[in-house]
């Protein structure tokens, strides 16, 4: 299991109240929505504190980082955990998991099937805000970690964005991530976990680390209703009784005396 998963795992579990004199391992009391940091490598080795705050990171780069560079990141984010975007074949995650990376994010239609016979890293999906119904009935049966949710990240978040965001939280079963601009309000935030999302992603660098902070402080601040995603609503269809059911069985085999 990749440490984001574990996170996501952790985040989304709460504590039962106690009973009887045993203790229980801990467990938050309240689920919390994680926050992680999408960046360009560039602005990872410049402001090696460009993450604070962030549950995890994403390395953005137009090709595989090195693997000096990437364990050079991997030292400066400590423990938090960090993926890359990963466009390649079975030997490239095993070199990133080797530098340390703990999951790729990826698109479906180009991960080679291939690499289904890599473990490591953990895998995570991204998929885009209007998935077709089609691909949208079988995506919770990927072998994957998450999914993160290709939205709209440097635009304000639209009523249209939240019933997308509902409607592929009923379907998908796994965790979900979102891409949002930052910050945004407690109220988006308390709107998007009721819709099924369980972390924002927040495309960071110098310039906007004042909102992805902003952002931190009140996801810190919420409290949040416990959701429990295999309660979602599924579709449901109706069964239809047969014909000697819908008028109370089979008939009497000497017919009805009433009708002759």
């Amino acid at each position: 299991m990749s440490r984001l998963s574990e996170k996501l795992k952790n985040a989304l579990q709460v504590a039962p109240p106690a009973m009887g004199f045993f203790s229980s391992a801990r467990i938050s009391s309240k689920p919390k929505m994680l926050l992680v940091a999408w960046a360009n490598l560039e602005d990872f080795e410049k402001e090696p504190g460009l993450c604070e705050g962030a549950d995890a990171a994403v390395i953005v780069s137009a090709k595989i980082p090195a693997a000096r560079a990437l364990k050079a990141t991997s030292k400066t984010l400590g423990e938090i955990p960090f993926g890359v975007w990963f466009e390649g074949d079975a030997q490239g995650l095993k070199a990133l998991d080797g530098a340390g990376t703990d999951f790729v994010v990826f698109s479906p239609e180009k991960m080679p099937l291939a690499s289904l016979d890599v473990e490591k890293p953990g895998r995570v999906a991204g998929i885009p805000l209007d998935l077709e119904d089609g691909l949208l009935r079988a995506v919770s049966e990927l072998p994957v970690d998450a999914f993160i949710i290709n939205s709209p990240g440097t635009t304000p978040l639209t009523f249209q964005d939240l019933m997308r965001f509902r409607r592929l939280g009923d379907w998908i079963t796994k965790p979900l991530m979102a891409v949002v601009p930052a910050p945004i309000t407690g109220d988006e935030v308390k709107a998007l976990w009721d819709a099924g999302i369980d972390a924002l992603v927040v495309s960071l660098s110098s310039e906007n680390q004042a909102g992805f902070r902003e952002l931190r402080k009140t996801l810190d601040g919420l409290t949040l209703k416990t959701k429990r995603k295999w309660m979602r609503a599924n579709a449901i269809v109706p069964a239809v009784k047969s014909e000697e059911s819908a008028h109370g069985g089979a008939p009497d085999e000497g017919g009805d005396e009433e009708d002759e």
